[in-house]
């Protein structure tokens, strides 16, 4: 995602001129994790992790139980297939 004002507001339209921090307080809000952004680097390694010798043994299937995205989406697509989650 691009830091910049535009994307700033869009988060916090309620505010005149929003900062970086009223950013992330609202994007926490709409992650599964406690984070407001994924920094590159994270992203970076999880390839590398997967292309690497020690993920030779990583599937598909295992690949989609621990998705990377961290939005309100990723939730909710995991309690559609695991309705068990939804009652946790």
């Amino acid at each position: 995602m691009v830091l910049n004002d535009a994307t700033h507001k869009l988060f916090r339209p309620d505010r005149e001129l929003p900062t970086r921090d009223d950013f992330e307080a609202a994007a926490k809000t709409l992650n599964a994790l406690p984070v407001a952004l994924t920094e590159s680097i994270d992203i970076t390694n999880a390839i590398l992790y997967l292309v690497s010798e020690s993920g030779r043994y990583v599937t598909g299937t295992t690949h989609v139980s621990m998705p990377v995205e961290r939005s309100d989406t990723a939730i909710r697509r995991r309690s559609q297939s695991n309705p068990a989650r939804n009652s946790q």
